[in-house]
């Protein structure tokens, strides 16, 4: 309790502000100065958490996601599905990492769903998550179009396409990086069969050449193979290795990695 005295109201009388008796009690307590401050951070608390779990309407079945890490792979993106909820990564229907001109990944992926309330989900879920030390920002995509088939076949590279099933070159095709710049694709079968991988049989486009740099000095290639575990068995025969080149008596450093 606090007391004002005569004396701490003297100046008060003076100014004729105040009129009253020359003794003023004012009177608080501790629980009504707490009930006070705990109303007013629960308020806070409401506005802030209303905020964050405000949640998007889902409007396609298309999700796009940014800032990738360039090693992020397909199976990220369905640890990720599989967290947001009940057999998520089993209602991914595809997964497109796009790619520049030179085929380098630059970090956005776009994701087709089975449905626009799966695809909402794994927005509220997967936006700001960590995936190898980025952190991924997740949203809807593909309202620009009514048909999500017709927009995923914009975004797919030509490359990857396969005569017989539209999907079935992602996943199972291996970009080679770090060949001699005059390297044929005969060699490069010999290459490959130095560890027993066979690219698809009875294909002329299971090794295709690739447009590098004007000032390159190595050459790429994109390689199919039967199955994903193919690919992969590719990339761990090869990736991080050094080819040498006798005739120059030269290394090249080898980047291989799995296309999706």
């Amino acid at each position: 309790m606090l007391r004002l005295t005569q004396q701490s109201i003297r100046p008060l009388f003076a100014t004729g502000i105040y009129r009253g008796p020359t003794t003023l009690f004012y009177t608080t307590t501790t629980e009504t100065a707490s009930s006070v401050s705990d109303t007013v951070t629960d308020q806070f608390i409401r506005q802030i958490s209303n905020k964050r779990t405000k949640k998007p309407i889902p409007t396609s079945d298309i999700v796009v996601i940014e800032g990738m890490p360039t090693t992020g792979t397909i199976e990220d993106i369905r640890k990720v599905a599989r967290e947001a909820f009940d057999q998520g990564d089993k209602s991914i229907r595809e997964v497109i990492f796009c790619r520049r001109n030179d085929f380098k990944f630059f970090g956005r992926c776009v994701v087709q769903m089975d449905s626009k309330e799966h695809a909402g989900k794994l927005v509220n879920y997967g936006n700001m998550r960590m995936i190898g030390g980025s952190h991924i920002k997740v949203k809807m995509g593909g309202q620009e179009t009514a048909n999500s088939k017709d927009y995923i076949n914009r975004l797919r590279r030509q490359e990857l396409v396969s005569v017989t099933d539209a999907t079935s070159a992602s996943g199972r095709t291996v970009l080679v990086n770090g060949l001699p710049p005059k390297t044929t694709v005969d060699q490069l079968f010999g290459i490959l069969r130095s560890k027993n991988l066979f690219p698809v049989e009875g294909s002329s486009r299971s090794v295709i050449p690739l447009r590098s740099h004007e000032r390159s000095i190595v050459s790429k290639y994109l390689v199919k193979f039967d199955s994903e575990s193919e690919a992969w068995r590719c990339v761990r025969a090869f990736h991080n290795t050094k080819f040498n080149l006798k005739a120059r008596n030269s290394d090249y450093h080898l980047d291989v990695s799995v296309v999706y």
